[in-house]
């Protein structure tokens, strides 16, 4: 299995840095689905996860056909019209983004974060048909920033919200005149902070006050909660007559002084729009009906396009993309309303485009309906040059190289167009594989705060895709090899780094992971950086496996030890050194001033009686000290009875754990006083062939019955 990320070559490095296939936006006019919609929005900081109010949902979006996530709130007022702001449907940066009524679908339920295999984590995703901002709205000045979305179909089984539409001036008077203030409860799918404007994507909710009125809105501060990026278009409810009204739609904060580098922008006051003022066009747009091109102008693709009866004939405009061709096509059910989609295109849409749609019917035919996130999923892998010179992103060619190579170089680009440049450096399987790695990690890591967190996010969500692309290889090479290897390379050759790291063997890979780890975890400065020393001192076990330089020192100390834990004092051709607490295996011979170090872990030294040199064995229990094991010896309270012992003629004890005391003595008793008679000259068969024959077998038994020490 291919190692965790922690010192493997430059993977941790690059899933910290790079964000997604198709990067960072800074040199590129097309968006990415990594830039994450960086609308002007609004979130609930310190809110609290919010599962009630269903009418509040998410406005969301698609980005070359999957889902993408959230990027404003709104509220449901009538089963076919959402509330929202302005500048959540119309402005520059919406149209930089490249959100339109075709690709906003709007999201009934409480997470709009993407789930793995695409679509919203919880919700029903609604499409939408028309974005119907107030005539009024100033995307430079922020002013009448409110708007409504109809929706193609009528939602069921959802309570519309009601919205105010008498003046809340003396409401807020009221409460003035009480000492007290108007509360507000704010509900939105927005940001927890706005440094890293992070968190977005899950309903939360809050209660703030309404500090002051302005004539189109009011202000309400910030202390303790308030909202961020992402709540823009959600809803501010107040009771009326005991029944909760939207008398407010989040729109913008007072920001930070560029003058405060260290100012959360999200801590400060926010400024919601007032509906009470915006009602009689609210009303008048809900009962007049659907949209159409004759009051929605913004409808249809060209002025020209407006039919007589509000319907659009976008086939006379030829200004379509090929993005956008396609997925009309797709929504298609005849040949002729694809026709009419692909003559909606521009020429050069329409010559992209029909590779595309060939792709697609010959490899993706089974694959789902068209449009369909499994349909769509198909044509992205089998079709994605094709898909990729229609939408203008990602790799338009191939080449040679596989997806470790593709990620390698992906991991040092700080713009798109590196990114796809080095794609294309990958054949066909390397594109799809590393889209695949950097499409979970965005999904499923995006959020985490640290390069830990994200790091084991990583193993734990996508080591498949991990191990696909980068599948173990393994070399000849030790683990002392790795890390000067690893140092010769450039900075800018995570590949060098990797290769470094492939050439060594499995066990020499799984101790240097092992190294690392442990490193990160015990020598870590407050910098970040590795403690120097630290490894040595705190790592020695790991250290010696592949840095032996570190710990091994000469001149120790055989009976002392004197070495780092793990290690062992060791004699070599030069004299003495500490090196790794390997040591000799059962049954091996050991030296009779051995440590027990000398032997491997769980064995000792057993010495002979002699003191000549002894036998790495498992240490047991010996309460009398005999050197004969409890499980062997007769009476472990006496040091002189065991096995093999000679037996005392005359004392009535069998100190040979034969069975017979007194065994081949002569029968001649001796006093019980001592003072008379003499003990026998020896026991049968000669005292010293017998002493040495059971000295032989006690050793012998001793060595093959250790057992447990205690």
């Amino acid at each position: 299995m291919r190692p965790r990320l922690s010192l493997a070559p430059t993977l941790l490095a690059a899933l910290v840095a790079l964000p997604a296939v198709g990067g960072c936006q800074s040199d590129a006019s097309t968006p990415t689905a990594a830039d994450e919609l960086s609308v002007v929005t609004r979130p609930i900081v310190n809110g609290v996860a919010e599962t009630g109010w269903p009418g509040v949902g998410a406005l969301t979006f698609e980005f070359n056909g999957h889902y993408a996530g959230s990027f404003c709130s709104g509220t449901l007022i009538a089963p076919s019209w959402v509330l929202t702001a302005g500048h959540c449907v119309t402005g520059p940066e919406i149209e930089q983004q490249g959100i339109k009524p075709s690709n906003t679908r709007f999201l009934i339920g409480n997470d709009a974060r993407s789930a793995q295999g695409g679509g919203p984590a919880d919700g029903t995703l609604y499409a939408v048909d028309a974005f119907v901002p107030h005539p009024n709205y100033n995307p430079n000045t922020n002013s009448n920033d409110i708007a409504l979305v109809h929706l193609t179909e009528p939602i069921t089984g959802v309570e519309p919200n009601a919205f105010q539409a008498e003046s809340i001036v003396a409401m807020v008077q009221a409460a003035s005149d009480a000492e007290t203030q108007v509360q507000v409860f704010t509900v939105g799918f927005g940001a927890t902070e706005g440094i890293q404007s992070s968190g977005s994507g899950l309903k939360r909710s809050t209660t703030v006050n309404l500090d002051h009125l302005e004539p189109l809105d009011y202000v309400s501060n910030f202390v303790d909660s308030g909202t961020c990026f992402g709540d823009s278009g959600g809803p501010g409810f107040a009771d009326v007559d005991g029944v909760p009204h939207v008398i407010g739609i989040t729109s913008a904060g007072y920001g930070c002084s560029p003058f405060n580098p260290n100012c959360d922008p999200c801590q400060t006051a926010t400024i919601s729009t007032r509906v009470d003022v915006y009602a009689d066009w609210v009303r008048t747009t809900l009962e007049g009906g659907d949209p159409t091109c004759q009051n929605v102008p913004a409808m249809c693709l060209c002025g020209e396009a407006c039919l007589e009866d509000g319907s659009c004939d976008d086939t006379v405009c030829h200004v379509a993309d090929c993005r956008d061709t396609y997925n009309c096509a797709n929504a298609c059910d005849s040949d002729a309303c694809r026709e009419a989609c692909i003559n909606a295109g521009t020429p050069d849409a329409q010559e992209r485009v029909a590779p595309l749609l060939e792709c697609a019917a010959e490899k993706c035919a089974d694959a789902g309906t068209p449009g369909s996130q499994q349909h769509r999923s198909c044509v992205r892998a089998q079709c994605s040059i094709a898909y990729n010179v229609c939408t203008g992103s990602g790799p338009t060619t191939t080449g040679d190289q596989d997806c470790a190579h593709v990620y390698d170089c992906m991991s040092l680009c700080q713009t798109s167009d590196c990114q796809t440049a080095c794609q294309e450096q990958g054949t066909l399987d390397a594109q799809g594989q590393v889209s695949a790695l950097t499409r979970c990690l965005r999904q499923q890591c995006r959020d985490e705060a640290t390069d830990e967190a994200y790091q084991a996010c990583a193993h734990e969500k996508c080591q498949g895709d991990i191990d696909v692309c980068f599948p173990a290889v393994f070399g000849d090479a030790d683990c002392a090899s790795i890390a000067p290897c690893r140092d010769a390379c450039d900075d800018d050759a995570p590949s060098c780094r990797r290769d470094c790291f492939d050439a060594a063997t499995a066990d020499a890979q799984a101790a240097y992971e092992a190294l690392g780890d442990c490193a990160a975890a015990a020598c870590t400065g407050a910098d970040g950086g590795i403690t120097e020393g630290c490894p040595a001192e705190s790592c020695a076990p790991e250290s010696l496996m592949c840095t032996p330089e570190m710990v091994i020192g000469a001149g120790c100390d055989l009976a002392g030890g004197g070495c780092p834990t793990g290690t062992a004092c060791v004699t070599t051709a030069d004299g003495t050194a500490c090196a790794p607490a390997a040591g000799l295996g059962d049954g091996e011979a050991c030296a009779a001033d051995a440590t027990p170090r000398d032997c491997a872990d769980g064995l000792e030294c057993v010495v002979a009686s002699d003191s000549s040199g002894g036998v790495c064995g498992v240490p047991c229990e010996d309460a009398d000290g005999d050197g004969v094991c409890v499980d062997l010896d007769c009476d472990d309270t006496a040091a002189g009875t065991f096995p093999g012992a000679e037996d005392v003629c005359g004392d009535g004890v069998d100190q040979n754990c034969d069975g017979t005391p007194d065994d081949g003595c002569v029968s001649e008793p001796i006093p019980v006083d001592g003072t008379s008679g003499k003990k026998s000259s020896g026991c049968a068969g000669g005292a010293d062939a017998t002493g040495l024959l059971a000295l032989g077998a006690a050793l012998l038994l001793l060595l093959r019955r250790r057992r447990a020490a205690v």
